[in-house]
């Protein structure tokens, strides 16, 4: 899932294998939820989480976030973190690129 917080718009994309039976969506949906939480819900006063790394049996996760972009990425569960940084570091100066923002959102005029 990616999101540009100052557009109030954002990009997912369709569930692939593992994720095409409802059960498999279901756990992917809870586990969405707590990255979200781990970034998010932090005491006031404070700023929310910028990198948050989860992995389970099931499923590897990484969430990035900055004043620009939030990232919320699925990977293998056998994926290492170093790895999964890279793959994200990759895909956040990708979309932050103004012509590829140009190409996939609505712009302001």
């Amino acid at each position: 899932m990616l999101k540009f917080p100052r557009m109030r718009q954002g990009l997912v994309s369709a569930f692939t294998e593992p994720f095409t039976t409802p059960e498999y969506r279901l756990d992917l949906v809870c586990a969405y939820t707590r990255l979200h939480g781990m970034v998010f819900d932090v005491p006031p006063g404070t700023r929310p989480n910028r990198v948050v790394w989860y992995a389970s049996s099931h499923t590897a996760m990484l969430a990035f976030t900055s004043a620009d972009l939030e990232l919320f990425l699925t990977f293998d569960p056998l994926t290492d973190k170093s790895s999964a940084m890279k793959i994200c570091d990759g895909l956040r100066k990708h979309f932050t690129d103004k012509s590829v923002q140009a190409d996939l959102l609505l712009l302001n005029p």
